[in-house]
């Protein structure tokens, strides 16, 4: 009898219950970030991210890279959200980070590329590249 009770419950949710809306596929949104990094400082760069009315963006990975001469390392490389560190190269230092996929509503957002480059002089200052892959969808209500 609890049984035959669960069902009906679940099948009168399913029919009179909505939610939010349907999710449909409308593009793939790549962010290309690049700063040159140079002695003990975390330079930075900065791209504003606008998912608009009516959209969700999903975060599928995020990863940085780098270009350099000879000489240069790099030791610590992370990129933001706001303020969420989203990716690091560190991760015993930022536990919360590298974890996908991360959902955005509409609204406008700030994407921060930082690095800090060991041993970079004048000379060979190496140019980093952060990239962050992206799903937009419509919302079909």
């Amino acid at each position: 009898m609890n049984k035959i009770l669960i069902v009906i419950a679940f099948c009168f949710a399913a029919v009179f219950c909505r939610a939010q809306g349907t999710l449909q596929f409308n593009q793939i949104r790549l962010f290309n970030l690049q700063v040159t990094a140079g002695g003990a400082t975390y330079p930075e760069t900065v791209q504003s991210v606008t998912v608009p009315v009516g959209k969700v963006l999903k975060i599928e990975s995020a990863y940085c890279s780098l270009s350099y001469s000879t000489g240069a390392s790099v030791l610590d490389g992370r990129i933001m959200l706001d303020n969420r560190m989203i990716w690091a190269a560190d991760l015993s230092s930022y536990a919360a980070a590298n974890r996908f996929p991360i959902w955005l509503p509409s609204g406008t957002y700030t994407l921060r590329l930082y690095q800090n480059c060991i041993s970079c002089s004048t000379s060979n200052n190496p140019v980093i590249y952060g990239t962050v892959s992206a799903i937009e969808f419509n919302i079909i209500p």
